[in-house]
C-alpha cells in the first residue's frame, strides 16, 4: 500500500512538469512559425533572377515595411487616447497600412526600385500630413530622420542617384515643416493633458523602430555575407577543378598569367577506334564510357602529382614539371603513360576494339591562362606540337617518345626503336616505343 501511494504521489508530481513541457513546446512551435512567417515576408521578391548583391536591399526594404505596419497597429490605442475625435488620423491610418503593404507587392512583382521609392516617399508623405494635423509639438517630424537613415541602407551603390534624391527631399521636408508649422496651431489640437504624452509616444516609437531596424539590418547583412562566402567557396572549388591550385592563387592578384618553363614534359593520348564506335551508340553511352576512362586517368594524374591540361573529344593531355617545376617530370609522365595503357586494358566497360595511343616529348614550353569567362590553363610551343605528333604518328596500344626522352631514360625504362619517321611539320625524326621499366616485376 505504501509503495502504491508513493507511486501515485510521484505520478501526480510528474504531471505538472509534463504540462509545462507541452506548454513550452507549444510556445517554441509558435515562435518558430512566427519566425518562418517573418522570414517569408522579408524574402518576398527574392528569386533566382535577382543578383546576389541586391538581395540584402530587397529584404531590408521589406523588413522596414513590416516594422512600420506593426508600429501603425501599436499606435492605434495612443491615437484613441490622445485624439478621441481624430477621425482624420484614423483615415490616415487606414491608408497607411495598405500603402506600406504595397511595398511587399511591388517587390513581389519585381519592381524593386519602385518598391524602395514608394516605401520612402509614401512614409514621408504620411509623416508630413500627420505633422500638419497634429503639429510639430509632438515631434512627429522626427520620424523623417528615419527615412533619411533608412535610405542609406536601402539602395545599392548603382542607385545612388535615387538614394540622394530621397535624402534631399526628406531633409527639405523637415526644414519646411519647421518653418511653416512652428507658429501655427495644429488642425487637431490635442487635450491639454496630452502635452507630455505626445512626445513620449514619439520617443517610444523611435525606441522600438530603431533597434528593430538595426537588428534586421545586421541579420540580413550577416545572411548576405554568409551567402556570398558560400558562393565564393563554390567558385573557388570550380576554379580548382579547372585550373592548377597555384594558378588559382595567382589569379586572385593578377588577371595575366604567362610563364616560360625551360623544360617540361607533355603527353597526348587518343582513344583509337572511338570515332567508329560513336556511330553505333547513343550519346549517353558514349559520355558514360568517356567519363569512366577519363576519371581513371584523372586519378592516376593526381596520384603522380602531374597536371591535367584538357580533354578534346576523346583526346587527353597531361603535363609534368609545371606550374610547379620538378626534376623527375619526364620519368613521372612515362610511368603515367604505362598506367594509362593498363587502365584501359583492365576496364571491363571498354570494348575490345578500343585502345590508347600515346605520344610524349620533353622540352621548353610556355604556359598561361587564356580567356576572360570560360578561361583555361594551356600550353604552347614546339614541345607541345612535337608531343602531339608523337601521338598521331604512333600505333594503337603503344607509347611513342622522341629521341630526347629515350636518351634521358634509357637506363630506367625499356624502349624499342620505331625507326626514323617523317613527322608532319618536323621532318625526319628518330622515335622509340616505351615498353616498361627495367625493374618492373614479372
Amino acid at each position: 500500500m505504501e509503495s502504491r501511494t508513493a507511486n501515485r504521489k510521484s505520478l501526480s508530481e510528474v504531471k505538472p512538469v509534463g504540462k509545462d513541457r507541452i506548454a513550452a513546446d507549444g510556445a517554441c512551435h509558435c515562435l518558430r512559425n512566427m519566425q518562418a512567417m517573418i522570414q517569408k515576408l522579408i524574402s518576398i521578391g527574392v528569386t533566382d533572377r535577382v543578383r546576389p548583391e541586391e538581395v540584402r536591399y530587397i529584404k531590408l526594404t521589406n523588413a522596414l515595411a513590416c516594422i512600420s505596419i506593426v508600429l501603425a497597429f501599436l499606435n492605434l490605442p495612443f491615437i484613441n487616447l490622445l485624439y478621441p475625435a481624430g477621425n482624420h488620423l484614423y483615415v490616415i491610418f487606414l491608408i497607411n497600412v495598405p500603402g506600406l503593404a504595397m511595398v511587399l507587392l511591388l517587390n513581389a512583382m519585381g519592381l524593386r526600385l519602385i518598391a524602395r521609392l514608394h516605401a520612402n516617399l509614401f512614409s514621408l508623405m504620411h509623416m508630413c500630413i500627420t505633422c500638419i494635423l497634429v503639429g510639430i509639438q509632438g515631434y512627429v517630424h522626427f520620424f523623417i530622420f528615419l527615412v533619411i537613415i533608412a535610405s542609406f541602407f536601402q539602395y545599392p551603390p548603382w542607385q545612388n542617384f535615387y538614394k540622394y534624391s530621397v535624402v534631399g527631399i526628406a531633409a527639405l521636408s523637415m526644414v519646411l515643416l519647421e518653418l511653416f508649422l512652428a507658429d501655427r496651431p495644429p488642425v487637431l489640437p490635442p487635450p491639454p493633458e496630452s502635452s507630455r504624452t505626445g512626445p513620449m509616444v514619439t520617443l517610444i516609437n523611435l525606441l522600438v523602430f530603431i533597434p528593430a531596424f538595426m537588428y534586421y539590418n545586421q541579420r540580413i547583412l550577416l545572411e548576405t555575407e554568409a551567402r556570398l562566402a558560400a558562393e565564393q567557396s563554390r567558385a573557388e572549388a570550380l576554379l580548382h577543378n579547372i585550373l592548377p591550385a597555384p594558378i588559382v592563387e595567382r589569379l586572385k592578384e593578377s588577371r595575366i598569367i604567362a610563364d616560360s618553363f625551360p623544360e617540361a614534359t607533355v603527353l597526348f593520348s587518343d582513344i583509337v577506334g572511338f570515332t567508329g564506335l560513336a556511330a553505333g551508340r547513343s550519346p549517353e553511352e558514349l559520355i558514360a564510357l568517356l567519363n569512366q576512362i577519363f576519371t581513371s586517368f584523372d586519378w592516376l594524374v593526381e596520384k603522380r602529382g602531374l597536371e591535367k591540361i584538357k580533354t578534346i573529344g576523346d583526346a587527353y593531355m597531361v603535363a609534368g614539371g609545371l606550374p610547379l617545376p620538378r626534376a623527375d617530370h619526364l620519368e613521372a609522365i612515362c610511368d603515367l603513360a604505362l598506367e594509362m595503357l593498363e587502365a584501359v586494358r583492365r576496364t571491363d566497360a571498354v570494348p575490345l576494339e578500343l585502345n590508347l595511343r600515346i605520344g610524349i616529348h620533353t622540352g621548353p614550353v610556355a604556359a598561361g591562362v587564356i580567356g576572360l569567362h570560360k578561361f583555361s590553363y594551356d600550353l604552347w610551343g614546339d614541345t607541345v606540337n612535337t608531343a602531339s605528333r608523337m601521338e598521331s604518328h604512333g600505333e594503337s596500344g603503344r607509347i611513342q617518345v622522341t629521341e630526347v626522352a629515350y636518351e634521358r631514360l634509357r637506363d630506367l625504362f625499356v624502349f624499342e626503336s620505331s625507326g626514323r619517321k617523317e613527322i608532319k611539320g618536323k621532318g625526319w625524326m628518330q622515335t622509340y616505343y616505351l615498353l616498361g621499366r627495367h625493374n618492373a616485376p614479372g
